[in-house]
């Protein structure tokens, strides 16, 4: 993950909470493309932390279909388009809601791999929720992988 805008916030509000003044000429000049393709980046990575903190003990299979939810929710107009969006929606996602995606230090590997094989091939693209425990009350149940259980539209 490129880190230079997040760097240089982070040197400009150590430096204004040091007390000394901060221009913006001083900090990392990015274009409207670097920014796009940084945005891009830290949405992949909280899309592995979100399947982490959702699927962790899940299997490979298991962690991909999480990440199919998410990526199949940007994909379809009665969501928001893009995987930040979707993941922070109010009331979506558990992991997010009560904070375990920030209690996640660093995805695991398979979580990564998860969300990267989901980026070349959906392995399913009528899924659009999950619940563990049983199938939740919105959407077309339609199977069971590990403790998930996964609802169409």
């Amino acid at each position: 993950m490129k880190n230079k805008g997040l760097a240089a916030v982070m040197l400009a509000i150590s430096i204004m909470s040091a007390g000394q003044n901060v221009y913006a000429a001083e900090l990392p000049y990015e274009t409207p493309d670097e920014i796009a393709e940084e945005e891009y980046w830290d949405s992949l990575e909280l899309l592995a932390l979100c399947v982490e903190a959702e699927a962790g003990n899940q299997t490979l299979e298991g962690k991909r279909l999480v990440a199919a939810v998410v990526l199949n929710r940007v994909e379809d107009p009665d969501w928001p388009d893009d995987i930040t969006a979707v993941i922070t929606q109010k009331h979506q996602f558990t992991s997010w809601e009560n904070g375990a995606i920030e209690r996640v230090w660093e995805a695991a590997d398979s979580s990564y791999m998860a969300v990267k094989l989901e980026l070349e091939h959906r392995s399913r693209k009528d899924i659009y929720y999950f619940t563990a425990g049983g199938y939740g009350k919105y959407g077309t149940p339609l199977f069971q992988c590990g403790d998930h259980y996964f609802s169409g539209k």
